[in-house]
C-alpha cells in the first residue's frame, strides 16, 4: 500500500481542518482538527466524496431554515402552550418536537 517515492506531501487546510498525506504512504490520509486527527484510506476518501452533496443540500436547507427557526424559538419561548409555526414556515423543522424541547428547557 505504501510508496517510498519523493513526492511532496499533499496539504489542504480551512481553519483548524487539515488534511494531508505523509510521504512515505500515499495510501493514507489524516484528517486533522486541531491536534486531533483520523486516518482515512482511499476508499474512506472515495466515500466522503460521494456523500459530499448530500451534506451540502443538508447545510443548505439548514441555513435556510435558520429565519424560521428562530421566529418560532422567539414566540415558542414566551408562550405556555402550543403555537402552530407560520403556513409558510419550513417543513424541514418538527416544530412540535421543537416546542416540547424548549419548554422542558425552560
Amino acid at each position: 500500500m505504501c510508496k517510498a517515492e519523493e513526492e511532496p506531501v499533499v496539504k489542504c487546510e480551512s481553519g483548524s481542518l487539515r488534511l494531508n498525506t505523509p510521504r512515505s504512504c500515499r495510501a493514507l490520509a489524516r484528517m486533522y482538527l486541531g491536534t486531533e486527527y483520523i486516518c482515512l484510506t482511499p476508499l474512506d476518501l472515495r466515500y466522503l466524496a460521494r456523500i459530499f452533496h448530500v451534506l451540502q443540500q443538508y447545510l443548505r436547507d439548514f441555513i435556510l431554515a435558520l429565519l424560521d427557526l428562530l421566529s418560532y424559538v422567539t414566540t415558542a419561548l414566551t408562550s405556555i402552550v402550543y403555537k402552530e409555526p407560520m403556513l409558510n414556515a419550513s417543513k424541514h423543522i418538527d416544530y412540535h418536537h421543537l416546542c416540547e424541547e424548549l419548554v422542558t428547557f425552560v
